[in-house]
Protein backbone atom coordinates (compact mmCIF):
# COMPACT_ATOMS: atom_id res chain seq x y z
CA UNK A 1 0.00 0.00 0.00
CA UNK A 2 2.66 2.40 0.63
CA UNK A 3 3.79 1.69 -3.53
CA UNK A 4 0.26 3.00 -4.23
CA UNK A 5 0.24 5.97 -1.77
CA UNK A 6 3.30 7.37 -3.17
CA UNK A 7 2.41 7.22 -6.84
CA UNK A 8 -0.96 8.96 -5.92
CA UNK A 9 0.66 11.45 -3.84
CA UNK A 10 3.34 11.69 -6.51
CA UNK A 11 0.78 11.91 -9.14
CA UNK A 12 -0.78 14.93 -7.30
CA UNK A 13 2.45 16.34 -7.14
CA UNK A 14 2.86 16.24 -11.00
CA UNK A 15 -0.77 17.79 -11.52
CA UNK A 16 0.65 20.93 -9.01
CA UNK A 17 3.73 21.13 -11.03
CA UNK A 18 1.97 21.04 -14.28
CA UNK A 19 3.64 17.97 -15.91
CA UNK A 20 0.21 16.38 -17.13
CA UNK A 21 1.61 13.41 -18.97
CA UNK A 22 3.54 12.04 -15.85
CA UNK A 23 0.80 13.41 -13.44
CA UNK A 24 -2.02 10.50 -15.40
CA UNK A 25 0.42 8.06 -15.96
CA UNK A 26 1.50 7.91 -12.52
CA UNK A 27 -2.16 7.95 -11.71
CA UNK A 28 -2.98 4.97 -13.61
CA UNK A 29 -0.28 3.23 -11.99
CA UNK A 30 -1.65 4.32 -8.65
CA UNK A 31 -5.13 2.92 -10.07
CA UNK A 32 -3.38 -0.41 -10.56
CA UNK A 33 -2.27 -0.70 -7.43
CA UNK A 34 -4.41 0.33 -5.42
CA UNK A 35 -7.24 -2.20 -6.94
CA UNK A 36 -5.50 -5.05 -4.97
CA UNK A 37 -5.68 -4.07 -1.40
CA UNK A 38 -8.19 -4.33 1.10
CA UNK A 39 -8.68 -1.15 1.61
CA UNK A 40 -10.73 2.04 -0.06
CA UNK A 41 -8.17 4.73 0.63
CA UNK A 42 -5.58 4.07 -2.08
CA UNK A 43 -8.41 4.30 -4.85
CA UNK A 44 -10.35 7.48 -2.96
CA UNK A 45 -7.22 9.05 -3.04
CA UNK A 46 -7.08 8.11 -7.17
CA UNK A 47 -10.26 9.03 -7.53
CA UNK A 48 -9.39 12.24 -6.43
CA UNK A 49 -6.29 12.75 -8.33
CA UNK A 50 -8.58 11.63 -11.29
CA UNK A 51 -11.44 14.23 -11.03
CA UNK A 52 -8.63 16.78 -10.88
CA UNK A 53 -7.35 15.93 -14.15
CA UNK A 54 -10.99 15.96 -15.43
CA UNK A 55 -11.53 19.70 -13.76
CA UNK A 56 -8.40 20.77 -15.11
CA UNK A 57 -9.29 19.65 -18.86
CA UNK A 58 -6.38 17.22 -19.14
CA UNK A 59 -6.06 14.48 -21.80
CA UNK A 60 -6.86 11.64 -20.62
CA UNK A 61 -8.57 12.67 -17.51
CA UNK A 62 -11.86 11.15 -18.70
CA UNK A 63 -10.60 7.58 -19.03
CA UNK A 64 -8.59 8.06 -16.21
CA UNK A 65 -11.71 8.84 -14.05
CA UNK A 66 -13.72 6.18 -15.52
CA UNK A 67 -10.81 2.98 -14.80
CA UNK A 68 -10.98 4.91 -11.29
CA UNK A 69 -14.43 4.04 -10.69
CA UNK A 70 -14.26 0.99 -12.14
CA UNK A 71 -11.68 -0.60 -10.21
CA UNK A 72 -12.89 -2.43 -7.57
CA UNK A 73 -10.90 -3.56 -3.84
CA UNK A 74 -11.15 -7.05 -3.65
CA UNK A 75 -13.74 -7.94 -0.97
CA UNK A 76 -12.06 -10.52 1.34
CA UNK A 77 -14.77 -14.14 1.58
CA UNK A 78 -14.65 -13.54 5.69
CA UNK A 79 -14.90 -10.60 7.80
Amino acid sequence: MLESRRSWSCADAYLDSGDEAKAISTAEHACALGGGVASVRPLARVREVAQRCVATGLTGGIELARRAEAEQMPIPKQL
